[in-house]
């Protein structure tokens, strides 16, 4: 059938033609699929080759592979409980922990563990000084000794009573109210605390002005 006349009866290819006594489109030695493939268009006694390429599907196939997220397990994570996210934005249920442990009551995450009760200045047996471990990664301040004539060592109050202690004489026997000239009021010796008595009114302690001696 002459060119002229294939042309006219496949009007559907009108869009591809130049007119009726023009050219058609026609394709030889397919080699694609889908997308792709080869021929010639032949236009007016000319030959024109093309060729099309199915590589662009390829090519998307291969990105979404590349980018496939793989969630991680509880396992890879460190987890024994409780949940967290798997890395690729799904939660991750890594289970409860059996009593008395609780999740985190170690003090590590996701974990089980008994809660930690940090130690008290009693249960150390400290009577004084500051920042002791608690146990649980706290510090302890357990105060100060109750007197001046206290110090405190070791986590200990002790007494000063020893050496030159100037409150005792010099046989190493503790001084008295008499021995001090004191007839009233308080006042420490190096271990205890020595009570002279009060003054009778109008008299007051300390009122002449000298302590722990009554006065007008």
């Amino acid at each position: 059938m002459p060119k002229s006349q294939a042309g006219c009866l496949l009007p559907w290819l009108a869009t591809w033609m130049a007119g009726c006594s023009g050219s058609v489109l026609v394709w030889t030695n397919g080699s694609g699929g889908g997308a792709g493939g080869s021929g010639q268009a032949i236009a007016g006694g000319t030959t024109a080759s093309g060729s099309g390429s199915s590589s662009g599907a390829a090519a998307g196939a291969n990105s979404s592979s590349s980018t496939m997220c793989t969630p991680k397990t509880c396992a890879e994570l460190g987890a024994s409980c409780g949940t967290l996210l798997d890395g690729c934005g799904a939660s991750l249920d890594c289970g409860t922990c059996s009593a008395p442990e609780t999740c985190g009551g170690g003090g590590t995450p996701n974990a089980c563990g008994k809660p930690c009760v940090p130690k008290t200045c009693q249960e150390l047996q400290h009577t004084c000084g500051c920042c002791y471990p608690d146990g649980c990664g706290g510090t302890l301040d357990c105060g100060q000794c109750p007197a001046d004539i206290w110090s405190c060592g070791n986590t200990q109050c002790f007494f000063m009573c020893t050496g030159t202690c100037t409150c005792w004489n010099e046989n190493c026997v503790p001084l008295t109210c008499a021995d001090k000239g004191y007839n009233c009021g308080t006042w420490w010796e190096c271990c205890s605390k020595v009570d002279c008595g009060t003054c009778k009114p109008p008299q007051t302690c300390g009122g002449g002005g000298k302590p722990n001696v009554c006065g007008p």
